[in-house]
């Protein structure tokens, strides 16, 4: 695997930390890893600056760190807010780009600012940051009293003035149905049972939308599956990477609907109940 770079890009609120069993797993596979920061995350620059958080500007970084570490096969990961970024990444480098992997994306619908409580101001959302941190974390893992504390410590460990940005400056119109249904890459989406940011209805409407995809649901995790089930993410994404991208790409799309789990979408849609690394 020494000619394949893969990406791995990270949600808003965490850091590259959170593809640290990734990182580990398909380095040792002789694979360049790029797991960059994101602007104001991790060890990035941090700078109070809202328009350098538009979506668009985040966009054009992940392009740019793409255009740089770039190898002959590339396949790009994202989880979260980061899997619509891998998607621009997808569509724009599509001659580049020869597999995607959507963790815990949720479905194909533009991206719009949401502020609600980040329309406060910064230094009143600080204070509230013990707070904030807790209802994350809950809602994040699974069961977040079983995470240890490096594990909680990469969840909205930001400025609040970053996430302020972050939230606010998630708009992506152009990321709608049609968008997605021009992308088409081979693509793996994983999604954790227990997710409670993102429904299994909405990674089913993006199962229907993206041609050669394929829906893979593991039990016992919730919205960080990569940091909850980590041995089965790296076995799931290393078969689908062996995999031939080309067979993948033939698959029909879809018409995936929640009483079509066990039907006629079954060869699309499996239900990882354990993973054992051989």
């Amino acid at each position: 695997m020494s000619e394949l770079a893969i990406f791995f890009v990270h949600g808003v609120g965490c850091s590259g930390d959170v593809w640290r069993e990734q990182l580990q797993y398909f380095s040792q596979l002789g694979c360049t890893v790029v797991v960059p920061d994101l602007l104001g995350h991790g060890f990035s620059g941090t700078p109070d600056d809202a328009s350098a958080y538009e979506f668009q500007q985040m966009a054009l970084d992940m392009l740019a760190v793409f255009d740089y570490y770039h190898r002959p096969n590339n396949v790009v990961v994202g989880h979260s807010y980061g899997t619509s970024l891998v998607t621009v990444l997808a569509r724009e480098r599509q001659h580049l780009v020869s597999g995607m992997v959507l963790v815990s994306g949720g479905g194909p619908t533009p991206l719009s600012a949401q502020p609600g409580i980040f329309c406060m101001p910064a230094c009143l959302l600080s204070c509230m940051r013990p707070a904030l941190m807790s209802f994350f974390e809950k809602r994040a893992f699974r069961d977040v009293a079983q995470r240890s504390n490096r594990d909680k410590a990469v969840t909205l460990d930001i400025p609040m003035y970053v996430m302020k940005h972050v939230i606010n400056g998630q708009r992506w119109k152009e990321g709608d149905l049609e968008y997605h249904t021009n992308v088409t890459v081979p693509t793996l989406l994983l999604f954790g049972m227990d997710d409670r940011f993102v429904g299994l209805q909405d990674e089913c409407d993006m199962l229907e939308a993206l041609v050669g995809s394929r829906l893979e649901i593991l039990e016992g995790a919730g919205h960080m599956v990569m940091m909850e089930k980590p041995g089965e993410v790296n076995i799931l994404i290393h078969d689908f990477i062996s995999s031939d991208p080309v067979k993948q790409a033939d698959q029909p799309r879809g018409n995936a609907k929640l009483s079509e789990l066990d039907g006629s979408s079954q060869n699309r849609i499996r239900v990882v109940r354990q993973v054992t690394e051989s």
